[in-house]
């Protein structure tokens, strides 16, 4: 039965608006078919889009015409602009890239040349170790030896372990000097 009252009331409407002659009808209608005749955006996607992009779009189609309009050489000197506009662009993206590129670079030394110099400091305290345990091993006898190794590398455990951290090699020396020694 609800579809039979939609069908009633559908052709009331209709017949309603052939009944009304075409000079007389009220403005209201008018501007209903001036709407449903013209070929712009449906209102329900307009209430969607938020006021920025609307004037973006006002902004576009505003281009669009004055671009319509536009002479040979105001064409050609648009584009002569544009063109230099995308060169600059180009080419500060391009310093921005050597200019990160030149800091990656001093990085990289900077980093070399930390670790070689920790590297170097590791190794002349190695050496270090290695010639005073070889000089004590010419001096004392080997029970003596084996009493200063395990005091010297317990305080340079203590040390690395307060500023560097363990190393591992700390007692390397001593191990290779046990090892003559024995």
């Amino acid at each position: 039965m609800a579809k039979d009252e939609k069908a009633d009331a559908f052709n009331k409407n209709s017949q309603a608006v052939a009944t009304t002659a075409p000079g007389a009808s009220s403005s209201a209608e008018s501007s209903m078919k001036i709407k449903q005749q013209s070929p712009t955006v449906p209102e329900e996607s307009i209430k969607n889009l938020s006021v920025k992009q609307l004037v973006r779009a006002k902004h576009t189609l505003q281009q669009r015409i004055k671009r319509q309009n536009e002479t040979e050489e105001q064409k050609a000197l648009r584009r002569q602009r544009n063109a230099e506009l995308n060169r600059r662009r180009r080419q500060n993206k391009e310093d921005i890239r050597v200019t990160i590129e030149k800091t990656k670079n001093r990085l990289r030394q900077r980093i070399k040349r930390e670790i070689d110099r920790m590297l170097r400091t590791r190794q002349k305290r190695d050496d270090f170790l290695r010639e005073t345990f070889e000089q004590m091993a010419t001096v004392f006898a080997d029970e003596d030896m084996l009493q200063y190794q395990e005091r010297v590398a317990h305080v340079l455990w203590e040390i690395s372990k307060g500023s560097n951290g363990p190393h591992g090699n700390e007692n390397s020396a001593a191990s290779t000097t046990e090892s003559r020694v024995s």
